[in-house]
């Protein structure tokens, strides 16, 4: 992965598979929630940096349904913080 996170969400859509938002908890002040928006192609074994989402936040609920993706809740910041974002992404 581009970026190493804990708590982002992923789906898997047209054999890539999608990554969103997610949060670093570290000791040496590196921490954060993210907007980052990857894609993985397993075949190439090769990364993809997409636009960020509109929100940076963790603990999301990603699905997968009828070849969208829908970004769901989460926080937007670190710990236990929530949000009722719902995005929808087209890939």
């Amino acid at each position: 992965m581009p970026s190493t996170r804990g708590g982002l969400g992923s789906a898997e859509v047209g054999g890539m598979i999608y990554t969103y938002g997610g949060e670093r908890a570290s000791h040496q002040g590196d921490a954060g929630v993210f907007e980052n928006q990857e894609r993985y192609d397993p075949a190439a074994n090769t990364w993809a940096t997409l636009p960020p989402l509109p929100t940076a936040r963790h603990g999301i609920g990603v699905a997968a349904v009828n070849g969208k993706i829908y970004v769901i809740g989460g926080g937007p910041h670190t710990g236990f913080a929530q949000t009722d974002a719902v995005e929808v992404y087209t890939p």
